[in-house]
């Protein structure tokens, strides 16, 4: 039965059909089912009655079809390995997923503090993988074993689709979601703070975003829904040369920017290869705000965008920077408000403009029936959306 619930549930609200052109079954689709807990033992079967004890037994043996529940606890990385967990070249299809979630109800962290590997250390890291769904689950601790190493918490290299729901990425020494090429991403309510690069001799903070989804090729995806990002020692969400489109939709980004860190909420740059006649970044519903530099910041993205219902308040230099216009900007309803030196810095002729408020034009602290903060980083609500809260909403939104 937990076979049957476990494809139903996520072929309808995550892939939208239990069926291909090719008419599976469901018995068809799904193969086993196997469980890790902290009292396990990898040498057992797998199963619930005897688990697995590690992650990386579970990432491992599952395969198309398959599914990994993890069990609530704390489970403690290898020291003598540079990863928590590390599978590459695992293929799926979209019909038939590998899937690896918290058992219901449960929370299962995995603990990389006692990594003491001095090689660049990843926490999970998903390599040339195709149709991994993972949901549920919690990474922190991964460690900069030696001055200016790499450390990266949820790591995702080449391949795709992959899809991350409801995972929290914290107290790394480097950047808590990160991809690196990858062709296809979905980071959905993914939580990722107090990220920090201790050990970067000349950048100090400069490198610990909260999510980098980077150097993805112009054909890529990348999703983000309900994702919030605060306390990181540099950017909220990184676009550095991600030539794809990305998508920003419900997103909040606070109080990032530490040290040297840059500090912008969304840094939607910078690109390289020419603008495609469609938007490569749509961001709606987003919220930036008392982050250390801008809060919605081009950075050299040299692509169509289209900025819709957005709200930059109290960040340090500037609430939307938009100085690179190369390709159509379309703004409409944004707010930028109570910023350092500017509210809104853009290019002479954006290309469509409509009902936003900038600089202070038309609106005022009254303008929102809340401007206390408190609560932005507390639980989430069951079904795992965002906190319901008063802060900066107004009678439009």
């Amino acid at each position: 039965m937990e076979r049957f619930k476990c494809l139903i549930v996520l072929s309808v609200i995550i892939f939208g059909s239990i069926t291909d052109s090719r008419s599976q079954t469901i018995g068809d689709l799904i193969k086993e089912v196997f469980y890790i807990s902290t009292s396990g033992n990898d040498g057992q079967s797998g199963s619930k009655e005897y688990p697995w004890a590690t992650w990386q037994k579970g990432f491992s043996r599952a395969g198309a079809g398959d599914t990994v529940y993890i069990r609530g606890g704390v489970y403690y990385a290898d020291n003598e390995d540079e990863y928590g967990v590390m599978v590459s070249n695992k293929k799926a299809e979209s019909y038939n997923p590998i899937c690896i979630l918290n058992f219901p109800g449960e929370t299962p962290i995995l603990d990389c503090s006692k990594i003491n590997q001095k090689l660049p250390v990843r926490g999970i890291a998903l390599i040339d993988c195709e149709n991994i769904y993972i949901q549920g689950l919690t990474l922190r601790g991964v460690k900069q074993n030696a001055s200016d190493s790499e450390a990266l918490g949820f790591y995702f290299k080449n391949g795709g689709p992959y899809i991350v729901k409801n995972c929290i990425s914290y107290n790394n020494e480097g950047a808590g979601f990160s991809g690196f090429g990858v062709d296809s991403i979905k980071l959905i309510q993914c939580d990722s703070f107090n990220n920090f690069d201790v050990a970067n001799s000349d950048y100090l903070g400069g490198q610990a975003d909260g999510f980098a989804i980077c150097f993805s090729p112009s054909t890529s995806y990348t999703y983000y829904k309900e994702c919030r990002s605060w306390y990181n020692s540099d950017d909220g969400f990184d676009c550095w040369k991600n030539e794809g489109t990305v998508v920003f939709e419900k997103c909040w980004a606070f109080s990032n920017g530490r040290y040297q860190g840059d500090g912008s909420g969304f840094k939607l740059g910078r690109t390289d290869l020419p603008g495609l006649p469609y938007p490569h970044r749509v961001l709606t519903n987003c919220l930036a705000f008392y982050n250390k530099f801008i809060g919605f910041d081009q950075n050299g993205g040299k692509v169509s965008m289209v900025l819709l219902d957005n709200i930059a308040y109290q960040n340090g230099s500037a609430g939307y920077l938009l100085l690179q216009q190369t390709n159509q900007l379309e703004l409409k309803r944004n707010i930028s408000y109570k910023n350092g030196a500017h509210d809104f810095l853009k290019f002479s002729s954006v290309e469509c403009e409509v009902n936003n408020r900038f600089n202070n034009q038309n609106i005022n602290d009254s303008s929102f029936f809340s401007l206390d903060s408190i609560g932005v980083s507390s639980a989430r609500n069951l079904d795992g959306s965002l906190p319901k809260l008063d802060f900066l909403k107004t009678s439009a939104r």
